[in-house]
């Protein structure tokens, strides 16, 4: 019996590009649903802290790695925390950036 990742290894690189993409998008719409969810916060107690309807705070977390950042942070202030972005040098060194 073969395991995902080798099934996956035998598809095309276009396939398993795509296969990236969706994983990636899944985690990041999982991650702020969990976030929220970890708070007991609702969403619609959420959207009245951004002054925004329900119906969007549910396209937010469903947009996923398509989300803006200015989104994300707003977001992210409305449930009490704050934002950093990390980023990666490929010299291997990391700078974080308060948003």
């Amino acid at each position: 019996m073969s395991t995902l990742k080798e099934l996956i290894s035998k598809e095309s690189p276009e396939v398993q590009r795509k296969i990236k993409e969706q994983r990636d998008q899944y985690i990041t719409e999982y991650s702020l649903f969990n976030l929220r969810k970890e708070l007991e916060v609702s969403q619609a107690e959420l959207a009245d802290a951004l002054h925004i309807s329900q119906p969007s705070v549910q396209r937010i977390e469903s947009r996923g790695l398509d989300t803006k950042l200015r989104t994300l942070k707003k977001y992210v202030e409305a449930l009490g925390g704050e934002i950093s972005l990390l980023v990666n040098l490929p010299s291997g060194e990391g700078r974080v950036y308060r948003l």
